[in-house]
């Protein structure tokens, strides 16, 4: 499979959901109340603070982007950019991680001292088969799980949204 350099860029839709739930309530709150309200400075505060958060991850999310060119794979952040050759990847895997408590897949790619790990959640279905068939297309020598093969046949897991 000859792959063209491709970008695939993370969703931004979530931000809607986190301006409906934070910062849009304060604004219709600070509008609908008396001018001479004692809480006006703290809306007002709180909606710049919200809005301000919210430009830094509209920021973060787009320049988050997974690049597949014909020799390598690229994981762009806003911070860094980390980078591996198809044919140095050993292991390539799709599963849960914990930080503390709480679950949450990952891709990760290994290769010896060099490893990347992406957050799938950030990324469509459409995107993380894509990335899987590009993987089973391109990473002939390396391990490959079950989940990485199950997800290029089109059959996610439950915990992929």
């Amino acid at each position: 499979m000859i792959v063209a350099t491709t970008y695939l860029r993370a969703r931004k839709w979530p931000l809607i959901i986190v301006y409906v739930f934070i910062a849009l309530p304060f604004v219709l709150v600070r509008l609908l109340s008396n001018a001479d309200d004692s809480k006006n400075g703290f809306y007002a505060g709180f909606i710049i603070f919200s809005h301000a958060l919210i430009f830094l991850l509209w920021l973060a999310f787009n320049n988050l982007e997974i690049r597949i060119y014909q020799n390598s794979i690229a994981y762009k952040t806003l911070l860094f950019t980390r980078e591996i050759n198809w044919n140095e990847i050993i292991d390539v895997d799709l599963h849960l991680g914990f930080t503390g408590q709480h679950p949450h897949p990952k891709w990760t790619f290994f290769a010896g001292k060099k490893s990347i790990n992406i957050d799938p959640s950030y990324f469509s279905r459409t995107n993380n088969r894509f990335l899987a068939e590009a993987v089973m297309s391109k990473c002939i020598n390396a391990k490959i799980s079950d989940t990485v093969k199950k997800i290029a046949d089109g059959k996610f897991p439950w915990y992929l949204i």
